[in-house]
């Protein structure tokens, strides 16, 4: 499931754990990297490890366009 896609990891963590929680305002989460790929994150429940499903992936973004960097 896509939860969107955000400038900044928190406002992507924030997502995931408000839809995770479903409407429980006790659950505890946690985030770990994943061992493969340090761009990824997954949520767990904290002090259970349940994997929620929920993984947070940085992707780099190009903020412009420089015609003469490809050359």
């Amino acid at each position: 499931m896509n939860l969107g896609l955000y400038t900044n990891r928190e406002a992507a963590r924030a997502h995931c754990e408000d839809y995770a929680r479903g409407g429980q305002d006790d659950v505890p989460f946690a985030w770990y990297p994943n061992d493969d790929n340090e761009a990824v994150e997954g949520l767990f429940v904290e002090g259970e490890g349940s994997d929620t499903g929920f993984t947070v992936t940085a992707v780099p973004v190009a903020s412009g366009y420089d015609g003469k960097a490809d050359e």
